[in-house]
């Protein structure tokens, strides 16, 4: 009788945690992120964000800055909501075709290769300068 209540409560447990984990990637829509590239001063990273929503819309890849200074650095609705969080550059296509850099404390370069389909390109956000370097392919 107990092996009976064990091996439901193992596979209750197992079917809720399953659940669980497939709910969230759906959430999730298959985002991935790169590591957060921080500033030679540490005042502020930038991180490339690629949204994978499902098979009827293509990859949007963005990248955005963070002032780390904030009292929200981790949280990314409070940060974009208080304006310490912003999208500087985004197109569609895989995060492997950009890649940020800081030249230093106040000016991003950010190179990509995929010149097509570009949807928000900035050239500046608070006291950062942000330089692109095209590489097309196509």
């Amino acid at each position: 009788m107990v092996k009976k209540i064990v091996t439901f409560v193992g596979i209750g447990l197992f079917i809720i945690i399953l659940s669980s984990g497939i709910f969230f990637w759906i959430l999730s829509g298959g985002t991935k992120y790169s590591n957060k590239l921080f500033s030679p001063d540490g005042k502020y990273s930038t991180q490339v964000v690629e949204i994978n929503s499902g098979a009827t819309t293509e990859y949007t890849t963005v990248v955005s800055i963070v002032d780390e200074k904030s009292f929200f650095a981790n949280f990314d609705f409070l940060n974009v909501w208080i304006g310490a969080k912003i999208a500087v550059f985004g197109f569609n296509g895989l995060k492997s075709s950009v890649e940020p850099l800081w030249i230093n404390n106040r000016t991003l370069k950010i190179s990509y290769s995929n010149c097509k389909r570009i949807k928000n390109q900035r050239n500046a956000w608070r006291d950062i300068k942000i330089v692109y370097d095209r590489q097309c392919q196509n």
